[in-house]
């Protein structure tokens, strides 16, 4: 399935167990040019994926992966790649092409959010409004779930809009059809229409008759049933390579065995036209003598991109393009006593459609809170109120998306930036990491925009509370927050005042090292949680009616929320001095950020009435809490990259270390302006908290080891608690 994406945010994807054979830093651990989350898939399934080239693709690539049965959905020349969907058999040739840089599965992604005020007055960007400072000329894109227009948003104007999320019908499914015989074979399909292929269909509850089993990727239901009955209750549950989700309560009836000698074998051809670049499925009515059956095209083919299940008569697949008629075949059926039937069958495949997007609108709610902390200048100001905003919707109304969506975008946002003067693009949006950032298309996609001159500004992640490993939240950056050159914020807690002496990180704050490469992050905190923005409608404010504040304002929490308090504070640094660079900009924010902090502190959920306790060094605050005045403040200008540098663990002694990326001329060295006891803060790093003292990060193989495995993460629930509770 698709990789989804998130908005640092409230759908969290179950996490697969993902082996780190190396502990190099960029270096990718899979031998075979693929994510380990392809390996092992039904080769009769297809699958979304991002397939990057050592070079910039021309048609001459697309006709080779065409040639292995996929399907181009998506061109992104970003990455050097494209978007397809591919049959799972050819995964392992096509990544052997020397022309093949990777082949990375296409996430699911979702926001970042939790359920506050605008916090302008605790990071003092009041003080730089007042200045004159309000991001004025600056172009601040906004990738997320799309942006409602509110008349809060006074002197910022949205001055281009586009969506990438595809107008799909709703995800739906129907019951297992027609009745089944002891003894008989059967053969049925759930019928899953809508949404975004391929899916994946489960029985969430009770269990199917005996003899019968349920094909995961396609929904067809055979086998032959052993015993009569007549009420088997299942729940059957189908989820898209959106994350979107559906479910059918079915009752399923075995009639009892028909006595005397078989029927003749006989068969029906499959049901439905096929159309090309659309998942198409369909199962064969087949009866009379002795199951279970063998099925085979004895002459002719199916049309490109569909495949045979060679024990259940079921055709499945992408067809890849059109027919004209009929394509047409013999289809041979032979029973277990080794008798066969032959029927004439065909299969038409029409003109592939062209997928209408959503419009711009947020159904969500997400994006339009991100950006009321960017650009609000009502009750509640904004940090930078007069920016102007790109809207570049990627998440639909369930804050879900994927890596193809997210990283047209990011391809949009580059192409525009001469246009509207795209300084800033904000990512609170995120999914797990699930192989190094050297080879994720998505990192691949944030890097070049950082190249192309724009701040490039994610969410932690809200996984900071994660200890399923033993490893009480570190380890659980998100992507694209995992990638060294972006600025990645964790969040911190107001406590209800304008006040920095009394805040405190929240516990959710996803914590490093990155998974993979070891790199240290966050690079910054700002305000997150319980935070006050606007708000015109969408799931959230329906579903939590208790969040609203005023008419147009609304509370939530996570890193999804500090993240845009940054990218507001970039787009002032930019305004007051357009020349700076991305670099320059991320250095000068970690440079001014405060340093000083408790060395511990314990937080309660409000709801579970759990308590974590959080510590204070570079993997939880990174080189501090975001100060924008003093940032604007500075005037000395770095050289170099800002990278965020990678730690070192040395067995031997039990010791961490911080390290430069190799090949990197980066800004972070010995001097006194630019030294590592300047950024981070000699307390923040080398602090005496329990932590640094004891095995339970260091002396373990969860983060340094060479068996790396993630649990299931925070379940749903527990994402959306964050995100509309926050913490006391």
């Amino acid at each position: 399935m698709p990789h989804r994406f998130i908005s640092a945010s409230t759908r969290l994807l179950a996490l697969a167990a993902i082996p780190l054979a190396l502990a190099v830093p960029g270096y990718s651990a899979e031998p075979h040019k693929h994510s380990p989350q392809l390996e092992g898939l039904d080769p009769k399934s297809h699958v979304d994926v991002i397939v990057t080239f050592n070079g910039v693709p021309t048609g001459r690539h697309h006709q080779k992966v065409g040639a292995h049965g996929g399907v181009l959905k998506a061109d992104l020349p970003l990455v050097n790649g494209g978007h397809y969907s591919l049959p799972a058999s050819e995964i392992e040739s096509l990544a052997a092409d020397p022309d093949i840089k990777y082949i990375s599965q296409n996430h699911a992604l979702s926001a970042a959010a939790a359920t506050g005020t605008i916090a302008g007055p605790t990071v003092y960007s009041n003080l730089a409004n007042a200045e004159g400072f309000t991001g004025t000329g600056i172009g601040v894109a906004i990738i997320d779930s799309g942006v409602h227009n509110m008349s809060e948003y006074k002197k910022g104007a949205i001055v281009y809009q586009q969506s990438f999320v595809p107008n799909l019908p709703n995800l739906n499914l129907n019951c297992p059809g027609g009745g089944a015989q002891a003894g008989a074979w059967y053969g049925s399909t759930v019928n899953v229409q809508g949404g975004l292929a391929p899916y994946m269909v489960s029985i969430a509850s009770g269990t199917l008759p005996f003899g019968l089993s349920l094909d995961p990727a396609t929904g067809n239901v055979t086998g032959i049933p052993t015993a009569p009955g007549s009420n088997f209750q299942i729940t059957v549950a189908v989820a898209d390579s959106a994350g979107n989700a559906t479910s059918q309560n079915c009752n399923m009836k075995v009639g009892p065995a028909q006595n005397g000698p078989p029927k003749n074998l006989n068969l029906t051809c499959w049901a439905g036209g096929a159309q090309a670049t659309a998942w198409y499925n369909s199962v064969v009515s087949a009866q009379g003598g002795v199951p279970p059956y063998q099925f085979s095209i004895s002459s002719g083919s199916l049309p490109a991109g569909l495949s045979l299940n060679i024990a259940t008569g079921a055709v499945s697949g992408t067809p890849t393009t059109p027919t004209i008629g009929p394509q047409n075949f013999v289809l041979q059926m032979t029973d277990s006593s080794g008798h066969s039937f032959n029927k004439n069958c065909g299969i038409s495949v029409g003109q592939a459609q062209p997928i209408p997007m959503t419009n711009t609108d947020d159904q969500f709610g997400h994006g339009t809170h991100v950006t009321g902390i960017v650009t609000s200048d009502a009750a509640y100001v904004g940090v930078a109120p007069a920016v102007n905003i790109i809207n570049l919707r990627v998440l639909d109304q369930n804050g879900n998306g994927t890596d193809s969506g997210v990283i047209q975008a990011i391809q949009t946002a580059v192409s525009l930036a001469n246009t509207w003067n795209i300084r800033v693009i904000n990512l609170s949006l995120g999914r797990p990491v699930f192989e190094s950032y050297a080879v994720d298309p998505l990192c691949q996609a944030v890097e070049q925009a950082w190249k192309a001159g724009i701040v490039v500004v994610t969410a932690a992640g809200n996984q900071g509370r994660d200890n399923s490993e033993g490893t009480f939240g570190y380890g659980t950056i998100n992507a694209p927050g995992n990638d060294p050159y972006v600025i990645t914020v964790g969040a911190m807690k107001i406590e209800g005042t304008t006040l920095r002496v009394n805040d405190l990180i929240a516990s959710y704050s996803s914590k490093g090292p990155t998974l993979f490469d070891y790199v240290v992050k966050p690079d910054i905190v700002a305000p997150g949680n319980l935070i006050i923005s606007t708000m015109g409608g969408g799931v959230l404010q329906n579903e939590f009616k208790t969040n609203q504040v005023t008419k147009d304002f609304f509370v939530l929490s996570g890193t999804s929320m500090a993240a845009p308090v940054v990218s507001g504070a970039a787009a002032l640094l930019l305004q007051q001095t357009p020349s700076l660079t991305p670099d320059q900009v991320k250095a000068r924010l970690m440079r001014n950020a405060t340093k000083t902090f408790p060395s511990s502190s314990v937080a309660v959920d409000p709801v579970t009435g759990i308590s974590y306790t959080s510590y204070y060094d570079i993997f939880t605050v990174g080189a501090g809490y975001l100060n924008v005045i003093a940032a604007l403040n500075d005037t000395t200008t770095a050289t170099g990259t800002a990278l965020s540098p990678v730690a070192n663990y040395d067995a031997q002694t039990g010791t961490v270390s911080i390290s430069d990326i190799a090949g990197q001329n980066v800004i972070w060295g010995t001097n006194v302006i630019w030294g590592t006891n300047v950024i981070w803060g000699t307390n923040v790093i080398w602090g005496t908290n329990v932590i640094w003292g004891t095995n339970v990060i260091w002396g373990t193989n969860v983060i340094w080891g060479t068996n790396v495995i993630w649990g299931t993460g925070a379940a749903s629930d527990d994402a959306t608690s964050i995100i509309i509770n926050g913490e006391q």
